[in-house]
């Protein structure tokens, strides 16, 4: 070094190379430390946002126990988070529908993204959700797992349910006219042999009649009129009787799940209900095959058919009944049993067509209607796993083909 005159020349090259790598190295490590602290205030932010969104989160694993859940989830759930954890999500699970959760589940860990409604027991309080999850991997954690978001959708169901029954009462209404009719008729047959039966038993033997022939002619005469009329009375209150029982069981709300139900009986029903408003417009054909039981509701599809049923009838104008005719038709198909609606009447517009099962959509005038009997006939049978569909012709009518699910139950004789 002393005998290199260059030599303080390169160590103080070297030097400045050093501490310009220094600078370097500081200035990348407060890059790293502003990135870190970047990203945690990141996460942070994530995890305050996980935590108190407004819908419930879990991460399930394999065996639907749970692995992680944010803050709503915890609430909803009624227990703390950190005592949820590693827990199965089955206790939570209505029993009825533990089928349901655990095939969610596995389609959801094999990779689908998959959606499903089901109600939870929670408290001995029961409440209707519905699961959105989709596959997650998690390299903390061997295998996949399901993230799912937990929406609670009692409200919402309670509210369709009173919408339902609104409108339930509005084809009720419609019908009321009607129904006084075919209830005056059979009181008033009622009354008159009633009437009858009275003066038969109470008319006053004239003064010169010997009583013992008169008791035996009472008996052979007045006590068979008698009969004859309290029997007529008594078919006009069974008249009476039938025409309040059909009333009460659209009327009525249920909550009862589906099993298997006689269509061509519920048909039947609802096409003795609709009878007053068809009666002056269109004559009714029917056109039945022998046909499995579905999976239905019998009051729901109930007032499914009677909201076809009064649709169809008021396409058509009064008074030309002889012209027009609703054919009622009942079908097997490959996805089950088949039942349409054909009418020949005004037939609907194309640009109303493509909004026909909207709700509050309606081409009837103000007070006539509230737009909802379609939207909630699309979504009765939308829950019953059929489907509802129309095809029509301005002026030559429309048909509705509703499609439901057979039961695998033999339908007894």
């Amino acid at each position: 070094m002393e005998n290199n005159p260059s030599a303080p020349d390169e160590l103080r090259g070297l030097l400045r190379e050093l501490q310009r790598h220094q600078l370097e190295l500081e200035m990348q490590n407060r890059e790293l430390q502003e990135a870190q602290q970047a990203l945690e205030e990141s996460r942070n932010r994530y995890m305050e946002l996980y935590d108190f969104a407004p819908m419930a989160c879990v991460s399930l694993d394999a065996k639907a126990c749970i692995q992680d859940l944010n803050l709503t989830g915890a609430g909803l759930l009624g227990q703390d988070r950190t005592h949820l954890q590693g827990m199965p999500f089955t206790p939570f699970v209505d029993p009825a529908d533990l089928g349901r959760f655990f095939a969610h589940v596995r389609q959801c860990i094999d990779g689908e993204t998959v959606s499903t409604e089901l109600r939870l027991r929670i408290a001995r309080r029961r409440i209707e959700v519905r699961l959105h999850s989709a596959p997650l991997e998690d390299g903390r954690l061997p295998g996949r797992m399901c993230r799912t978001a937990i929406i609670d959708i009692t409200e919402l169901r309670q509210m369709q349910v009173r919408l339902s029954m609104s409108e339930r009462l509005a084809v009720v209404g419609t019908l009321a006219a009607g129904i006084a009719h075919e209830v005056n008729n059979p009181l008033a047959f009622l009354m008159g042999s009633l009437s009858l039966a009275s003066h038969a038993l109470r008319a006053p033997a004239p003064a010169t009649v010997d009583t013992e022939l008169l008791a035996l002619t009472r008996h052979h005469t007045g006590a068979t009129q008698a009969l004859e009329a309290l029997s007529h009375a008594q078919a006009g209150a069974e008249r009476i009787q039938d025409i309040v029982k059909d009333l009460g069981t659209f009327a009525r709300p249920s909550t009862s799940q589906g099993h298997g139900v006689d269509v061509e009986q519920v048909l039947e029903l609802a096409l003795k209900m609709a009878t007053v408003e068809i009666r002056h417009r269109a004559h009714v054909v029917r056109d039945y095959e022998q046909v499995p039981e579905v999976v239905a509701d019998s009051v729901r599809l109930g007032q499914v058919f009677l909201n076809l049923l009064v649709n169809a009838a008021q396409a058509i104008p009064e008074g030309m009944a002889s012209r027009h005719e609703i054919r009622v038709r009942l079908r097997n198909s490959d996805e089950g049993v088949l039942v349409q609606f054909q009418d020949t009447g005004e037939g609907i517009a194309p640009d109303v067509l493509e909004h026909i099962f909207d709700p509050f959509f309606t081409t009837k005038r103000l007070g006539q209607g509230l737009g909802l009997g379609l939207a909630i006939s699309h979504s009765l049978v939308a829950q019953m796993n059929g489907s509802i569909s129309v095809e029509s012709t301005p002026g030559r009518g429309s048909t509705f083909t509703v499609q439901l699910p057979a039961s695998s139950a033999p339908r007894e004789a």
